[in-house]
């Protein structure tokens, strides 16, 4: 049960919209990817587009007719990575973390459910383009090995790819959507009020800035060492990859080269693919990249959770498992905590 995450409606088909808008916590799940008797929702295209048109109450009596469901269920999010990181990692783990070990309240806490539902959404999408720009750039490879040699004719020809092309794009376009919806993870735990960022900008230095002027003012002092760990660590891709967005998007900088998107056979016999740097195949540039993402966004999450966790609990980042399901985010007691820390200083 790792990809798909489910609402249970209740009882018959007497939810209506708004009821079904607010996700009960113990009502997510994983489940396999084929969603057996799940509900497709219907949309209204005219007059409320992304309003969710629920069937009418059932009747008010006792027997429920066989022909109408008692139960219905509704597949929320379909995780397509392997045995579904995504939802394994960003929906169940921070979800239950904020519901276990933080003072949110219901309401808050349905609000971080549809944040991470969105996230999910986000990365789900990027690590699709992700795969499509492999899948191409494996088909183009198998292609030339079918070709005839072009170093026993006169002329070389060099074709460079629209489709490859294309998923960079809207790789990069998701990449930075994904950390705009990140950061509306801090609504639900600072209040609408507080927590007024609405974009990633400035490769995240703004979220600096708003956490140095809306934090608790028992973490102020701890600011510094979420920079450190948030935005230092991780700034060189992060700033890379939104100014290649910034240039295929807004034509910054000249825009990028179709050129720098051709599979082809080069003179030498050696086949060429597109490249992040000499020695980086940008295929693998995408994979680190879209892997960073994942965890960056797991340890902004959780972050701001640790703003709010329950007095005597204390949340830290452990280490990495070897497994790509299992989120390093950990809870524990403040005591078990201290005795840890005291056992792991110099000279004890």
């Amino acid at each position: 049960m790792l990809n798909t995450v489910f609402m249970e409606m209740g009882d018959g088909w007497s939810d209506t919209h708004s009821a079904a808008g607010e996700v009960g916590a113990e009502a997510v799940y994983g489940a396999h990817h084929t969603a057996v008797g799940a509900r497709e929702p219907q949309y209204n295209a005219v007059k409320r587009p992304n309003a969710l048109q629920m069937p009418p109450s059932m009747p008010d009596d006792k027997q429920v007719p066989t022909d109408r469901p008692q139960f219905v269920m509704e597949r929320l999010f379909s995780d397509p990575t392997p045995h579904g990181i995504i939802n394994q990692r960003v929906i169940q783990h921070l979800f239950a973390l904020a519901r276990e070990h933080t003072d949110m309240t219901d309401e808050e806490q349905q609000e971080l459910l549809r944040v991470l539902m969105y996230l999910a959404r986000k990365l789900a999408f990027t690590w699709i383009h992700l795969q499509r720009f492999k899948e191409k750039q494996a088909e183009l490879v198998r292609k030339l090995g079918d070709a005839p040699d072009a170093r026993k004719g006169a002329v070389l020809e060099l074709e460079y790819s629209e489709v490859l092309f294309q998923e960079f794009d809207e790789f990069a376009v998701q990449l930075k959507s994904t950390l705009d919806h990140l950061v509306k993870a801090g609504v639900p735990v600072l209040g609408k009020k507080t927590w007024t960022l609405r974009t990633f900008g400035d490769n995240g230095r703004d979220v600096v800035k708003a956490l140095q002027n809306n934090a608790p003012r028992r973490f102020r002092d701890a600011v510094h060492g979420i920079r450190e760990m948030l935005l230092r660590t991780n700034e060189p891709w992060l700033a890379s990859f939104i100014a290649i967005r910034d240039r295929v998007n807004h034509f910054v900088a000249g825009g990028l080269r179709i050129q720098d998107f051709g599979v082809h056979r080069l003179p030498d016999g050696t086949v060429r693919v597109p490249m992040w740097n000499d020695d980086q195949p940008l295929a693998d540039a995408m994979d680190t990249v879209w892997n960073n993402l994942l965890r960056f966004c797991e340890d902004f999450v959780a972050v701001f959770l640790h703003f709010r966790h329950k007095p005597g609990l204390v949340l830290f980042h452990g280490p990495e498992s070897g497994s790509p399901t299992r989120s390093p985010w950990r809870s524990t007691t403040q005591a078990v905590m201290d005795a840890t820390l005291a056992r792991s200083a110099p000279g004890t």
